[in-house]
Protein backbone atom coordinates (compact mmCIF):
# COMPACT_ATOMS: atom_id res chain seq x y z
CA UNK A 1 0.00 0.00 0.00
CA UNK A 2 0.85 3.51 -0.08
CA UNK A 3 -0.04 6.11 1.63
CA UNK A 4 0.36 9.69 0.57
CA UNK A 5 0.08 12.63 2.24
CA UNK A 6 1.17 11.76 5.08
CA UNK A 7 4.77 10.89 4.11
CA UNK A 8 6.48 11.18 1.02
CA UNK A 9 5.89 7.11 0.60
CA UNK A 10 4.90 4.88 3.42
CA UNK A 11 4.68 1.14 2.38
CA UNK A 12 2.64 -0.84 5.02
CA UNK A 13 2.53 -4.47 4.22
CA UNK A 14 -1.36 -6.07 3.72
CA UNK A 15 -1.80 -10.08 4.14
CA UNK A 16 -4.65 -9.78 2.76
CA UNK A 17 -7.37 -10.80 5.45
CA UNK A 18 -9.87 -8.35 5.43
CA UNK A 19 -11.12 -7.12 2.11
CA UNK A 20 -8.62 -4.44 0.43
CA UNK A 21 -11.07 -1.27 0.84
CA UNK A 22 -12.16 -2.03 4.01
CA UNK A 23 -8.89 -2.21 5.33
CA UNK A 24 -7.21 1.00 3.58
CA UNK A 25 -10.53 3.21 4.85
CA UNK A 26 -9.62 1.49 8.80
CA UNK A 27 -5.99 1.82 8.50
CA UNK A 28 -6.36 5.77 7.03
CA UNK A 29 -8.78 6.56 9.97
CA UNK A 30 -6.09 4.66 12.17
CA UNK A 31 -3.71 6.63 11.13
CA UNK A 32 -5.42 9.81 11.33
CA UNK A 33 -6.37 9.67 14.77
CA UNK A 34 -2.80 8.31 15.64
CA UNK A 35 -1.65 12.01 14.14
CA UNK A 36 -4.38 13.70 16.13
CA UNK A 37 -3.25 12.10 19.36
CA UNK A 38 0.32 12.66 18.62
CA UNK A 39 -0.64 16.67 18.12
CA UNK A 40 -2.48 16.89 21.24
CA UNK A 41 -5.87 16.79 19.82
CA UNK A 42 -6.76 13.37 20.60
CA UNK A 43 -10.72 14.57 19.65
CA UNK A 44 -10.33 15.98 16.27
CA UNK A 45 -11.09 14.79 13.55
CA UNK A 46 -8.56 16.34 11.29
CA UNK A 47 -7.80 14.21 8.21
CA UNK A 48 -4.49 14.02 7.80
CA UNK A 49 -4.50 11.38 4.75
CA UNK A 50 -6.10 12.01 2.00
CA UNK A 51 -5.00 9.43 -0.94
CA UNK A 52 -4.42 5.93 0.20
CA UNK A 53 -3.80 3.14 -2.59
CA UNK A 54 -3.33 -0.55 -2.15
CA UNK A 55 0.02 -1.16 -4.86
CA UNK A 56 1.71 -4.41 -5.54
CA UNK A 57 5.59 -4.99 -5.99
CA UNK A 58 8.18 -7.08 -4.22
CA UNK A 59 10.95 -6.32 -1.48
CA UNK A 60 14.47 -6.75 -2.90
CA UNK A 61 18.07 -6.25 -1.03
CA UNK A 62 20.52 -5.01 -3.29
CA UNK A 63 24.21 -4.96 -2.08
Amino acid sequence: MHVHGVFPYLYVPYDGTLPWDRYLRQFASSLDKAINVAQGYGQSNLQHVYKIVLVTGRYRIKY
